[in-house]
């Protein structure tokens, strides 16, 4: 090819597509930039950790007439003596597992080690439940709060099952509102056995094993009875363990978490009788409660919010990306699920 020739195709080149591709990615990261800022923008608020922003926490709408003159006359008579303090509204919602439990631990954090002048916690519940190992993390977190000097309120809005129920029974009061599910105390670990279908559409396994327990919970087999009595004493375990739980959180005999660790839900009225909770209410009723445990007569009642950003909706963190990541795991990594542990009401 001749020298002048190649000259001119570069020229042409760089005069023309390959100049128009670059000018194009560079307005394509610019647009991302700026609307990506106006994005953010938009969503008001300065980030405290993470994505998180603070928002200020509205406990009712319109103030119930019963009360409102009662916290008047309370406030003049308590004017001279004005206590200040923080209440951080947490909520608990869906089951926690995974990224749902990371949620609930940032704002733990954000509540902890950031929020100033914390008073009290008030967790806003509306779970089934979740993973063993998670709801017991959490549960660890709550009392290390409290420990030191923090007061928790939880407030169940329609549902406190499980591991839910298990994060929260060291609270100071609970208080349910009167449609509100409690309870489900008790462990599930569930395990598919697709068997007698993979003799139907020919398919079989074959395994090689170091011992008659190691592929405990196969999707390809039958349970034996040993492999069942196995997983069973973990689950009592953990049984176990939720009893204790309750016992020491609500102050409850033995005897009396016998009697409602069954894995039985109830509505708030015999939650009430049981001791599962100690008054029904509205989520306001749970803010009284809370100064009436602190002492403080004009706090500020926050709640974190993660906000979405323009990478959570269009970037690497978007649901699409997270369902193609998802979608590849599943092909290249095709291992059988583990049975896991749950404290969780499953129907």
């Amino acid at each position: 090819m001749k020298s002048w020739f190649r000259r001119t195709l570069v020229r042409s080149l760089i005069g023309g597509p390959i100049a128009y591709f670059i000018v194009s990615i560079l307005m394509l990261f610019a647009y991302v930039w700026f609307f990506g800022n106006a994005f953010n923008a938009s969503t008001g608020g300065s980030k405290i950790y993470k994505n998180y922003v603070e928002k200020v926490f509205i406990d009712e709408i319109v103030p119930d007439e019963r009360f409102v003159y009662k916290k008047v006359a309370e406030n003049v008579l308590l004017a001279s003596e004005i206590k200040e303090g923080t209440f951080v509204v947490i909520p608990i919602s869906g089951p926690i597992l995974s990224d749902n439990s990371h949620r609930i631990l940032d704002q733990l954090y954000i509540a902890a080690r950031i929020t100033p002048n914390l008073k009290a916690i008030i967790f806003y519940v509306d779970s089934p439940g979740g993973g063993v190992t998670e709801s017991d993390y959490l549960y660890e977190e709550i009392r290390k709060i409290k420990s030191r000097g923090v007061k928790v309120v939880s407030f169940v809005n329609s549902m406190s099952a499980s591991g839910a129920y298990y994060m929260t029974a060291q609270s100071d009061k609970i208080i349910a509102s009167p449609t509100a599910i409690v309870g489900s105390i008790g462990v599930i670990v569930e395990s598919v056995n697709v068997e007698e279908l993979g003799r139907k559409i020919g398919v079989s396994v074959d395994t090689i094993k170091s011992s008659e327990m190691k592929d405990i919970g196969s999707l390809f087999k039958k349970m034996s009875d040993n492999e069942r009595a196995v997983l069973q004493r973990i689950v009592d375990h953990s049984y176990k363990r939720f009893k204790t739980i309750v016992k020491d959180g609500r102050g409850l005999s033995a005897s009396q978490v016998d009697l409602i660790a069954t894995g039985e839900v109830w509505n708030a009225a015999d939650a009430g009788m049981l001791g599962l909770i100690d008054e029904t209410g509205y989520v306001n009723r749970a803010v009284d409660v809370a100064m009436e445990l602190t002492g403080v007569n004009t706090p500020v009642v926050l709640t974190y919010e993660e906000e979405l950003t323009f990478w959570d909706v269009f970037g690497a963190r978007s649901p699409v990306v997270s369902l193609i990541r998802g979608l590849d795991n599943t092909v290249n990594n095709l291992n059988t699920p583990a049975p896991k542990l749950f404290y969780m009401w499953i129907p």
